[in-house]
């Protein structure tokens, strides 16, 4: 690394020489304008007239004989999209059979601003249009808490009102969330390859602040994941009937994780530490509320099937406010406390007014 001393003007100014060897090369002379940078790591940016903003396009090649199966490809095309491949060639040496050229197309559907760019019988092309700067991760993670709450409200009013029709649907919305969490995995990755954009991405240049984004979005995920096996433990009840105890011990459950999803975000995107530490101190009696439910499913359901399903709909009640906890934890770990030595008082001092 190479070093300057600042030297200062007449005027006030504060000046460095620059490098003779990188001035040489970017072709600069006297009088020549250059572009500053201020990171908020500390450093700066010297950036030569010459320099031009450009976003790389990133093209990934899948060579389908490495695939063993459709599910393989598919998955291998939603890893190079939340890579940030912006075109991915699905390419085979052969052509590509009629069950797996449906399952290449059927993968876009779950990758949001991605199309079918060109198709050949040996390759088929995958275009992303998505421009990172329209969708900041914040945005993307309270399109996805909203639906996660909705989604939880919605299968315990299935599961109470015995409505199979809204179940399903809590089940088909499942894949929305998945969509919006690949996409913050991408948004991330981008944000790593091209640093330039993590402002317009995730607020702040600061890639942990990215980091700790991303995994809030997954604890979201999660919500959402379990609402939907609530959903799908609705179907599996097929409408019979259960005590009104369990109702309202299942209820309770659900309105108290509903509070700790809310109060959860509400932490993370305020930095409210002692809010999030409220969420964490909750889970307790989310425990003690399934242990009561659970007693009274065992203790009043003949039909062993439907009390093994009863029970796993308050463990998915119970672990909806886990991860309420886990997004609080993020909220901790991403907290900023005051960085910097105390002034005016030595360690004599402290001792003196801690007395």
């Amino acid at each position: 690394m190479d070093s300057r001393k600042i030297q200062k003007s007449a005027s006030g100014s504060y000046m460095i020489t620059l490098p003779k060897q990188w001035v040489n090369r970017e072709g600069l002379d006297n009088g020549d304008t250059v572009s500053l940078s201020i990171e908020n790591d500390g450093t700066v940016k010297i950036y030569p007239p010459t320099y031009k903003k450009e976003e790389a396009r990133r093209e990934c090649v899948l060579l389908l004989e490495e695939y063993f199966s459709p599910t393989l490809i598919d998955r291998a095309i939603k890893s190079c999209y939340m890579q940030g491949c912006d075109i991915i060639n699905v390419v085979s040496k052969k052509v590509i059979q009629p069950e797996w050229k449906g399952q290449i197309k059927n993968s876009i559907v779950d990758l949001i601003g991605t199309e079918i760019l060109e198709e050949f019988s040996n390759r088929v092309t995958i275009r992303t249009l998505v421009d990172p700067s329209k969708f900041p991760m914040k945005t993307i993670l309270r399109r996805m808490h909203t639906l996660a709450v909705t989604m939880h409200q919605d299968a315990i009013d299935a599961l109470l009102g015995g409505n199979m029709a809204l179940a399903q649907d809590v089940i088909n919305r499942s894949n929305d969330v998945n969509k919006l969490y690949r996409l913050t995995i991408r948004q991330l990755t981008i944000t790593t390859i091209n640093r330039d954009v993590a402002m317009d991405i995730c607020s702040s240049r600061n890639l942990r602040d990215c980091v700790i984004v991303v995994l809030a979005s997954r604890d979201i995920a999660r919500m959402a994941y379990y609402s939907g096996d609530i959903a799908i433990q609705t179907l599996e009840l097929n409408n019979r009937e259960f005590s009104r105890e369990i109702k309202e011990g299942l209820l309770n459950m659900s309105r108290l994780a509903k509070e700790l999803q809310e109060d959860a975000l509400r932490a993370f995107f305020n930095d409210n530490f002692s809010l999030a530490d409220n969420v964490i101190s909750h889970m307790e009696d989310m425990r003690a509320m399934q242990r009561e439910v659970d007693k009274a499913i065992f203790r009043d359901v003949n039909d062993a099937q439907m009390a093994i399903i009863l029970s796993k709909v308050s463990r998915n009640i119970r672990r909806l406010a886990s991860y309420s906890s886990a997004l609080s934890d993020d909220t901790q770990i991403r907290h900023s406390p005051h960085i910097g030595a105390i002034k005016g008082a030595g360690r004599s001092g402290l001792m003196a007014d801690q007395a």
